[in-house]
This record gives C-alpha cells, sequence and structure tokens, in this order.
C-alpha cells in the first residue's frame, strides 16, 4: 500500500502512552510501545513537548496512486486530545490533568497540586494520589468525606486523608489515643503490669493499679482526699475533640480510704493536665515524724496546659507535712509530644486505706 495513505480515526485499539522523543511529529509512526514503555515511566517527569503527545493505535485508509484502496493499522504519535475517553500523554487521570488539559475535579488522580480544580488539594498521602476537597488534621482521616478520629491503635500526620496502623507498643501493653497524631503513638501497661525502670516494656506487676477517664475523655484535674499523703486519688475529666475541651469536668471514680480531707485541683478553661510530679512514700528517718509511711503516695502536685496557647500553668501540692521533711523517692511523668494525660497508674497494694506509689501516666 503507498505511504501517501491520508490518516483516518477509526476507534482507538489500546491504551496511550507518552510518545519516544524520535516520535514527536504529529502522525509519525512510533518504534514500538514497549521501547516507550522501557524509556518513558514517569510521565510527571517528561518535557512538556513530549506530555503533548501520545502513541495511539490508529487505522489508516486511502488510495494509492493506482487507484487501489485499502486499510492499515499501525502505532502513531499524534496530539493527545482531552476528549477522546481514555488517559492518553500527560494526562494524571481520563481527560484531565498534566500540562495541556483542564485540571481534574474530585476523585480524580493527580501528581502535584496543578493538576487538580480550584478549590482542592492533591493528597499526597493516597496512592494514587487524588484530588480532594481538603486534607484532615493530625490524627485524623478521611472517612465518608468527613475528617474523624482515626480510632486507637492508628495514627495520621496532619494534611493527611489515611490512617496507618500503630506498631511501636511493647507486649502487654495497649493503646490508649483514639486520635494519635504520629507514629509513637500512646500506650499503658495492660492490668496487672507496668512499665518497667527504661519505660519501654510492661513487666508484670499484681499490684499495678489504672485510674483512668473515658475513652473519649482527657483528664483536666483531679480529686480526692489527703493530709500528710493522700488518702484517695480519682481523675477529673472532660470531653475532648480536635483540640478543644467539650463540657464541664466530672469526677471518675476514686481509690482509697475516707481519711483526710477532700480536695479537687481543676486547670483552668481550656487546659488540660500536662505533668505529675510529687513523693512516693517518706523516708526512714531521724527528720520524719515516727508515722511515717514508706508505702504510701505522699505528695503530688500537677501542671496544667492550655490548648490554644501552650500557657503552662501548676496547681497547689497536694499532701505532705511540716513533720514529715525526707521523701523515700520522687517521682515526675508527662505525655510525650502532643499526648494527653488519660489517667494515672499507681500501686494498689493499699488502697483500701491509703493511694500507693505513683508509677506512670495513661496517654491518650
Amino acid at each position: 500500500m503507498s505511504a501517501n495513505f491520508a490518516l483516518g480515526v477509526v476507534r482507538s485499539l489500546r491504551a496511550a502512552r507518552p510518545c519516544s522523543p524520535a516520535a514527536l511529529t504529529t502522525r509519525r509512526k512510533c518504534s514500538s510501545l514497549a521501547f516507550v514503555r522501557a524509556s518513558l515511566t514517569r510521565i510527571d517527569a517528561l518535557p512538556d513537548a513530549v506530555s503533548t503527545h501520545a502513541c495511539r493505535s490508529y487505522r489508516t485508509w486511502g488510495k494509492d496512486t493506482g487507484g487501489t484502496s485499502g486499510v492499515s493499522d499501525g502505532v502513531f504519535c499524534v496530539p493527545t486530545t482531552c476528549k477522546d475517553g481514555i488517559k492518553t500523554g500527560g494526562e494524571t487521570d481520563v481527560d484531565c490533568g498534566g500540562p495541556v488539559c483542564a485540571r481534574c475535579g474530585k476523585g480524580k488522580r493527580c501528581h502535584q497540586q496543578s493538576d487538580c480544580d480550584v478549590g482542592l488539594t492533591c493528597d499526597t498521602s493516597t496512592s494514587p494520589r487524588r484530588c480532594v476537597a481538603f486534607t484532615c488534621d493530625a490524627g485524623k482521616y478521611l472517612a465518608n468525606d468527613v475528617c474523624v478520629d482515626v480510632g486507637i491503635g492508628y495514627w495520621s500526620p496532619a494534611n493527611s486523608n489515611e490512617r496507618r496502623a500503630c506498631t511501636n507498643a511493647p507486649a502487654n501493653a495497649e493503646y490508649t489515643s483514639p486520635a494519635a497524631t504520629q507514629a509513637d503513638c500512646p500506650w499503658t501497661c495492660k492490668a496487672g503490669y507496668r512499665r518497667d525502670s527504661t519505660g519501654t516494656k510492661c513487666v508484670e506487676s499484681s499490684t499495678a493499679q489504672l485510674l483512668t477517664c473515658a475513652a473519649d475523655e482527657v483528664a483536666v484535674g483531679i480529686h480526692g482526699r489527703a493530709g500528710a499523703w493522700l488518702d484517695a486519688l480519682g481523675m477529673r475529666c472532660a470531653r475532648s475533640d480536635s483540640g478543644t475541651i467539650i463540657g464541664a469536668a466530672t469526677s471518675a471514680t476514686a481509690i482509697g480510704g475516707s481519711g483526710g480531707t477532700a480536695f479537687t485541683r481543676d486547670c483552668g478553661p481550656g487546659a488540660v493536665l500536662h505533668e505529675v510530679t510529687g513523693i512516693n512514700g517518706w523516708a526512714k528517718a531521724p527528720v520524719n515524724q515516727s508515722w511515717w509511711s514508706e508505702i504510701n503516695l505522699s505528695t503530688i502536685e500537677v501542671s496544667c496546659r492550655n490548648l490554644q496557647t501552650g500557657e503552662i500553668n501548676s496547681l497547689t501540692k497536694v499532701g505532705g507535712s511540716s513533720s514529715c521533711i525526707l521523701g523515700k523517692e520522687t517521682y515526675s511523668f508527662q505525655c510525650g509530644g502532643n499526648g494527653l494525660v488519660r489517667g494515672f497508674v499507681v500501686d494498689s497494694a493499699n488502697t483500701s486505706t491509703y493511694v500507693g506509689y505513683m508509677l506512670d501516666l495513661s496517654c491518650r
């Protein structure tokens, strides 16, 4: 058949691919699609001249100089079209994206921000990337077009619509945060276990007991009874969502006895428990009175952090006595990063009458 046949489109016989640079001339026959696949695999890395053309299978027809009619199939390099119903050239999705076609709508694939319509974002956290109306804050992911908490056992960074499984907790531990923002997800040891001296493992402890707020709450204060030491202790709790305290504080069940004087220590509006410090037990020493106790929680002092301003304030210490000066051991705990205190882990060996040692925090 003569080479002067006219080019006419009957139908696309296979998916389009970017042209090889040697076949950029319109209607010039491509050497092979295999060569194109092997040599140009990243559409977003191609020069614009290449992205605007594609290898397409076409059927040609016409008459040769002797008047003989016929047809011939071949793969030719032709300009991409943005209305052909297939993904061609530099398009990131069917008939949209890339350097030539219109921007893509919601849910369409994209390589970068410029591929998406105004008001949409190219979500780089997903594979493949897609144009979305928005991306979620840290600790949330997109479910049915709504940003919701990732849930306990998952985490998500800012500007992401996917959640990722937590993998950092040791054996005999459980995750505690429904809105974790980093791969180092908050965790606490299960009942009957406590953290070891390194803080990285859970070791068996038959006397460890958890004082905690509900799963959707954070600690905003403490309550209980105290004299020279802590007779009773419990959490003050409030619901938290997207960095905001919702509703008034309520008192969770306390452990301990009925001695001492009742107390409540609440953080201010919009603030949560940040750090807890104090003394575990009074030392056996001449400077202390003979009625000292080595096994009770002697003092507790908490500081609070405002979720909006980051300002930290300390509340008045609870427990202690001028008759007891020297403590047996001091403690200090806080949740790392943006973690929020949900509860305390205490030694429960003597909790029918007093509160035992402060062992750890439960964070979310």
